[in-house]
């Protein structure tokens, strides 16, 4: 038993030695007695040059009693200078683990011969032309994404353009703030759509007074952004449970989340639902034939809701629904710009 017993304390002092060494406020002395917070919550040393002993010009000095414990030699102060010998990194990146293939000390994504790095951050991938030219290739597809990001005004759409261009596909999760500068239209359980309050009010019409019932999973009605280049027409999943009064009046209390493709494909729309303008249209269709990336799906998080007595949700009460124009670009000067970063592609 005593081996046993001898094991668990030595893995109790050192777990709570490692953890009391984290346990560091270099304001102590000053009288600051807030929490430090650092950038891995005590996963790894974030405090350096911690020693007594400090090198301050040519001299070794005990910082601590401020009295000089040693007159180096000229040779001997450079060299401890030079921190290439030892601490030239003093820590792991605590996330490079995840991220092999992003680091400033490396070129290309660590693959120099298939790919160029045009900026420090990420290796483009090319496939030469017939004058063997690369990085055309790369600048031709980085032109046009921003020729099309000029035509927005907002910082929204000009996000989901870069996301587009370089996300790779990856789904994208919409912050408070976010959602709220989509500017959706001021939308109800019986949605802003023929179709949607037809099918809100055949729910409706299902339920007997003074009942409730669930929505059926998968239930969802159209909503529109009124800030341009972002979600347009989209979709706003919901799920909760609807109530009838005695006097038949309809209540409703749950949650709705935001769902769209960011993809610049049209789909046909029916006839009740929300149509497209000519300019959303054709600027869809341009950045569709003109623009390189992989579409993603764009959620918000669930947002709790309630409608009693209103033709909307509580959750837009007070929220702006003001349009925010694109820029009125104009079409052929837009087109031109494209037309050039691909002849010069081709060059």
């Amino acid at each position: 038993m005593q081996p046993k017993i001898f094991i668990t304390l030595l893995l109790f002092c050192t777990a709570t030695f490692a953890t009391h060494a984290q346990d560091k406020n270099p304001y102590k002395e000053l009288g600051k007695k807030g929490e430090i917070l650092t950038l891995t919550k005590g996963q790894f040393n974030e405090f350096f040059d911690e020693g007594d002993v400090q090198q301050i010009g040519t001299n070794l000095v005990n910082i601590r009693t401020m009295k000089v414990v040693k007159v180096m030699t000229e040779d001997e102060a450079e060299k401890r200078l030079d921190n290439t010998t030892g601490k030239r990194f003093l820590s792991v990146d605590p996330i490079a683990g995840k991220y092999p293939m992003l680091t400033p000390y490396q070129y290309a994504s660590n693959s120099p011969i298939a790919a160029i790095d045009l900026d420090g951050l990420e290796g483009f991938i090319t496939m030469p032309n017939e004058q063997g030219n690369k990085l055309y290739n790369a600048n031709a597809d980085v032109i046009k994404t921003k020729v099309f990001k000029s035509t927005f005004s907002h910082y929204l759409p000009k996000k989901f353009i870069d996301l587009y261009s370089n996300g790779q596909g990856t789904p994208y999760r919409l912050s408070q703030k976010e959602t709220q500068d989509l500017h959706v239209a001021y939308t109800g359980f019986h949605g802003i759509t023929e179709n949607d309050n037809a099918k809100a009010t055949d729910f409706i019409n299902s339920i007997k007074p003074g009942e409730s019932m669930e929505l059926p999973e998968g239930y969802s009605i159209t909503g529109a952004a009124m800030n341009a280049g972002t979600l347009g027409r989209f979709q706003i999943r919901l799920r909760g449970k609807v109530t009838k009064d005695k006097d038949d009046n309809f209540s409703f209390e749950g949650q709705m989340q935001y769902y769209d493709i960011y993809d610049f494909k049209t789909t046909k729309t029916k006839e009740g639902d929300l149509q497209r303008n000519d300019w959303g249209d054709m600027q869809t269709d341009f950045a569709d034939k003109n623009l390189n990336g992989k579409g993603f799906e764009i959620t918000s998080e669930w947002i709790d809701i309630k409608q009693e007595n209103s033709n909307y949700f509580d959750y837009f009460k007070g929220k702006s629904e003001e349009v925010i124009m694109n820029k009125m670009a104009d079409k052929s000067k837009v087109t031109g710009e494209v037309k050039k970063a691909n002849s010069e592609n081709k060059q």
